[in-house]
């Protein structure tokens, strides 16, 4: 299979560049992976004690998350997200990447509202706590612990660090 790809500088300038590289072609599996869970309405609930393994892949295209400062993490829109549920046990918690099947540096944020009103929760996330590369750990997965409240809805969001991608493992207790 050839493909022919015409670059042109959209800002006007010189068209004639030539050069090299590289396309990147990936399946149709893989564009409805990155758009699955993508955004806080369509959070995967989670239990305590729970584990959910998922791929994060930036596609141009693809639902954009959203764009918050929580912690040491920027949360970008447009870098690949994927967001989990988790009600409060009252005690404390953990989510972590921590573990062999993450295979690339991730971020992540807990994030909460005040209240439990589920028809607007996303429209009023608060940072909880954030983490980004866990010393205890590998140095690219990430561990955030917090202490929940009863019954309170938690958005556990796995972030990509920069343009990174690959497959990821969330266990939550």
């Amino acid at each position: 299979l050839i493909h022919r790809v015409i670059a042109d500088d959209v800002e006007g300038g010189d068209s004639s560049f030539v050069g090299t590289f590289q396309m990147t072609l990936q399946s149709r599996a893989d564009w409805d992976d990155a758009n699955t869970n993508a955004r806080c309405s369509d959070s995967v609930e989670l239990s305590p004690g729970d584990s959910t393994s998922g791929i994060l892949t930036r596609f141009v295209g693809a639902q954009q998350g959203v764009t918050l400062d929580c912690g040491d993490n920027e949360l970008r829109a447009d870098l690949p997200q994927k967001w989990h549920r988790v009600l409060g046990t009252g005690q404390s918690m953990t989510a972590s990447t921590c573990n062999d099947g993450t295979t690339f540096d991730t971020q992540l944020a807990v994030l909460s509202v005040d209240g439990n009103d589920p028809n607007n929760a996303c429209d009023n996330l608060q940072c909880i706590v954030s983490n980004d590369n866990d010393p205890l750990c590998d140095g690219e997965s990430s561990t955030a612990t917090w202490i929940s409240v009863k019954d309170r809805a938690y958005y556990i969001v796995v972030n990509a660090f920069g343009s990174r991608s690959g497959s990821f493992t969330l266990t939550v207790n």
